[in-house]
């Protein structure tokens, strides 16, 4: 009986390990990679930009039946000789089994022709045992 308690109790913190901590979040260092992650994992990627002189990130083209958007990107500014930065969180969760390429990008919302200046991209594959970075 004791023993498959322990087996128990050993099967249930493998699975927190796994499926219930956060991992840090992804940023402009993981560009260009791909991640793994379970089905309902949620993630975050971070991104620095300057809101006040018009810049924005922002997410194109998401595969909505791979990945789902967890409302708007948060983002906390900060001042540091005397320009505007800010830091940029968007959440994401997979929703469904696939790959995907997670693209956002930073652009001046005053242009009339809102090119991208920067692109991050991931590449998503939702269904694996957890979050692999590579």
């Amino acid at each position: 009986m004791k023993n498959k308690t322990f087996q128990v109790l050993l099967l249930a913190a493998v699975a927190v390990i796994f499926f219930g901590c956060n991992a840090s979040p992804l940023t402009y260092t993981d560009n260009g990679t791909t991640v793994e992650f379970a089905i309902g994992s949620q993630f975050e990627v971070q991104l620095q930009g300057n809101p006040t002189a018009g810049f924005r990130w922002k997410t194109v083209g998401l595969d909505r039946s791979v990945l789902e958007q967890i409302g708007e990107p948060v983002i906390k500014t900060r001042s540091s000789d005397g320009t505007h930065e800010a830091t940029y969180t968007f959440t994401f969760k997979t929703i469904n089994a696939g790959n995907t390429l997670l693209r956002l990008i930073y652009y001046n919302k005053n242009n009339e022709d809102p090119s991208p200046e920067d692109v991050f991209e991931i590449h998503v594959i939702s269904g694996t045992m957890g979050r692999i970075t590579s």
